[in-house]
């Protein structure tokens, strides 16, 4: 069955999407580019921006400036203040809550485990001791 157009029109309505389509394309084309150079426009921030007024791109005044990190004695004391009353408890309370779910599941399957060990035992030991009984009774008899 041969191909036919689903809106009739024949070879009018294939000229017509053509048109159509070109038109589109064209249109996304020109979106494409605009976007394109736009973006070109656009520092991120693997690149160096000139700053006014400045001969120095900002890298190499940064890089040729060594700064050296000063902390006062009064600054030392309040960073060793804010670990002990913040950052310490915080952290060490973080670390019980995550730690002692932890252990709790650790403590009860060595615990199951030692009590299934000691139930295997336990039952060996009797399961022997009235086979003992059983072959008492059966040869004292006798």
């Amino acid at each position: 069955m041969p191909d036919k157009p689903v809106h009739g029109g024949g070879a009018d309505a294939t000229t017509t999407h053509d048109a159509l389509l070109a038109k589109m394309e064209a249109l996304v084309g020109r979106h494409r580019t605009d976007s394109a150079s736009a973006a070109d426009d656009i520092p991120v921030l693997t690149e160096v921006v000139a700053v006014p007024g400045n001969e120095q791109p900002a890298t190499t005044a940064i890089a040729s400036k060594r700064i050296a990190p000063t902390i006062n004695v009064a600054d030392e004391q309040a960073l060793r203040q804010i670990l002990e009353d913040a950052v310490i408890p915080t952290l060490t309370r973080h670390i019980r809550e995550q730690t002692q779910a932890q252990l709790e599941a650790h403590i009860a399957a060595a615990v199951r485990q030692a009590l299934a060990h000691e139930a295997e035992q336990f039952a060996r030991g009797i399961a022997q001791r009235v086979e003992e009984i059983l072959h008492e009774q059966l040869y004292s008899k006798g």
